[in-house]
């Protein structure tokens, strides 16, 4: 760090715990550290035959996971996993629930399952050509790339689309992203399953309303999802909804400026707060980069806002339609 950022022996001695984390986590958002990167590796993986995309990707022991779709030039759709170890070789390259009627997407990413044996959990979409439907896909695989279980979470008169996934504590899982009828633009949605896949209940917030809903914790009995909601006055807003473990409503809060707010994520900073990340943009691209830190209820405990000086394509990042 500059000089005039170091914290000394004698400072850190008044310093609790607390006021130190807050000093280092500014810090560490508000610097701009001038090493050179250095790159351990540098792959394409471009097999001549297919259309290939990575968009998950998950640190394992020894190595990577890297998850996406793929199509080959007869129109055959796919998931795959790969393995590639520390210096980004392939280890292993496996594809999963072949179709020639629809196509795959990843969306919610990959997710540790469980350790020992080491097993993952897949969550993507199913897109149906034919009859413009769209259904969340859930595999279950083991750390060799062995599937266990595919599962379709499939409603006939609905898209659903999901963006993340998490273990809920029960052994089951809290999924969120989209739900939209075939005429209307996307919902902010919510989904439970348990250990299987199979559906134990959702919600749609707000169905009046374009939106997404883009992360997703359990944290103090509760899932606290994020994401971002039309609001009446013709832009966005920044959204969070507290449900209980069976998804009725237990408080929700709008974060919003001028500008329009995109995307949202946020993780528990402790048991009483949480950090929320977001974006302010104009026309299709980022302005300001947004850090909010939260207490239990919601309120802004302090909110540090970072000029951008590049642009962000929002196509895949909002995922609305």
């Amino acid at each position: 760090l500059p000089n005039n950022n170091i914290v000394t022996t004698s400072a850190l001695n008044k310093m609790n715990i607390e006021h130190l984390k807050e000093k280092l986590y500014e810090l560490a958002l508000s610097q701009q550290l001038n090493a050179q990167s250095t790159y351990l590796f540098n792959k394409t993986f471009k097999p001549d035959t297919l259309s290939i995309t990575s968009p998950a990707c998950l640190v394992v022991d020894n190595g990577y996971l890297l998850a996406g779709p793929y199509a080959n030039n007869t129109g055959v759709s796919a998931f795959y996993v790969r393995k590639i170890d520390m210096q980004g070789e392939t280890v292993w390259f496996k594809s999963y629930e072949e179709s020639n009627y629809g196509i795959y997407a990843i969306g919610g990413g990959i997710l540790i399952e469980a350790h020992i044996p080491a097993t993952y959990i897949l969550a993507g979409s199913l897109y149906y050509e034919n009859s413009n439907n769209k259904d969340i896909v859930l595999m279950h695989f083991l750390s060799d790339g062995t599937p266990l279980w595919t599962y379709y979470i499939e409603q006939a008169d609905s898209i659903e689309g999901v963006y993340h996934i998490t273990k809920s504590s029960d052994g089951g899982y809290i999924m969120c992203g989209i739900k939209r009828s075939f005429t209307d633009n996307n919902r902010f949605y919510v989904l439970k399953v348990d250990a299987m896949g199979n559906k134990e209940w959702d919600k749609v917030l707000h169905e009046d309303r374009h939106g997404s809903a883009f992360s997703v914790i359990e944290t103090n009995n509760t899932f606290l999802v994020s994401g971002t909601i039309h609001n009446l006055a013709n832009d966005y807003d920044n959204y969070l909804v507290w449900l209980d473990l069976n998804g009725n409503m237990i408080n929700e809060r709008f974060y919003g400026t001028a500008g329009n707010e995109g995307g949202g994520w946020v993780i528990e900073y402790d048991s009483s707060t949480y950090i929320l990340v977001n974006g302010i943009f104009n026309g299709s691209s980022f302005a300001q980069n947004v850090v909010s830190k939260l207490n239990i209820n919601g309120d802004i405990l302090w909110q540090k806002v970072h000029n951008l000086n590049f642009t962000i394509n929002l196509m895949g990042f909002w995922g609305f339609g």
